[in-house]
């Protein structure tokens, strides 16, 4: 088969492309200087294209860092889609859950996503909302969906999905992610993640009536 050129391609592929290349310089821009130091000339000169292609597509600085927070925010937390949990006892199923929660949280463009949206959330509070939607609320929504799902199959007494599941990442996150985001101590390392979801699963079992 030839390769394909970019003649080839159909006007979707093209603004496909032309969108994704933007978002990852984008990202790597705002994620180096912050919103605030980010002009969309940086952004072109490192992705190409031109200033009206970021109006055309996002409508402007604040609808491109948007779709850099969806962008990655869908990326990191994707492992925590259900699916892959099926025929999973409960413990091992929120041990998974768990770890691929804090591996998302603590990975280095996360860092720097949360700390940017913290700093602009006063100033560009529909930012805020963008980040807690595609963050921690489909965060919270995969754990309750999983817990709603073990419930339907009896796994786990009836209970409150929603509630245990922002009660099993507060106690996931504890002092911990505050800590890391003030730059106080480093990310947890593999084992010490490891170490932080079981102790969660231990405490939520019981409460689960699993």
């Amino acid at each position: 088969m030839g390769t394909e050129t970019p003649s080839s391609k159909g006007p979707r592929q093209r603004r496909a492309e032309r969108r994704a290349a933007l978002i990852g310089a984008a990202a790597d821009i705002f994620m180096r200087d912050g919103y605030g130091a980010t002009t969309l000339d940086a952004v072109v000169a490192a992705a190409g294209g031109s200033k009206s292609t970021i109006y055309t597509l996002f409508g402007g600085k604040e609808g491109l860092l948007e779709a850099v927070v969806t962008d990655l925010c869908e990326r990191l937390l994707a492992p925590m889609g259900e699916p892959a949990l099926r025929g999973l006892a409960p413990g091992e199923a929120l041990r998974q859950l768990g770890c691929r929660f804090l591996e998302g949280i603590y990975e280095p463009n996360a860092l720097a996503l949360q700390r940017s949206a913290i700093a602009e959330a006063g100033r560009l509070p529909r930012l805020a909302a963008v980040f807690w939607t595609a963050g921690p609320e489909r965060s919270l929504r995969a754990v309750a969906g999983y817990l709603e799902t073990a419930q339907e199959r009896g796994q786990l007494a009836r209970h409150d999905a929603r509630r245990a599941a922002a009660r099993f990442l507060a106690l996931l996150i504890g002092e911990t992610q505050l800590a890391v985001l003030l730059g106080v101590r480093p990310p947890p390392d593999p084992a010490e993640i490891d170490r932080m979801v079981a102790a969660a699963v231990r405490m939520m079992l019981p409460e689960l009536g699993a």
